[in-house]
């Protein structure tokens, strides 16, 4: 799956983004992901966005993803960031290949 200018993100998690709480988002799979602008967009409301610029994107097992990362992506830990994403991939775990995209706002 290839982004070329919008990804989808909950309202809530768009909010984080904003404050600058949320620099990096965790998606299940091998995503192919592009360096530079995206508009991060809220399914269920096409007119919010935030627009960021993508600066990082890397692959690895979800086991390997730390609290540290956690803690980019906008949770306490990685126990609170497993528990958002069993919600929209209940078929993760440690073994499950991820993708890690770092940003910041433009």
């Amino acid at each position: 799956m290839m982004y070329t200018g919008e990804m989808k993100l909950v309202n809530e998690y768009l909010d984080l983004v904003r404050s600058g709480t949320k620099t990096q988002t965790v998606r299940y799979g091998i995503r192919n992901i592009q360096l530079g602008k995206l508009e991060l967009v809220d399914p269920k409301h096409d007119k919010n966005r935030v627009a960021v610029e993508v600066n990082e994107v890397s692959y690895l097992r979800y086991g390997n993803v730390d609290d540290d990362m956690a803690v980019s992506d906008g949770f306490k830990n990685k126990e609170e960031l497993t528990k958002a994403l069993l919600k929209f991939y209940p078929d993760i775990d440690n073994e499950s290949e991820v993708t890690v995209i770092k940003f910041s706002k433009s």
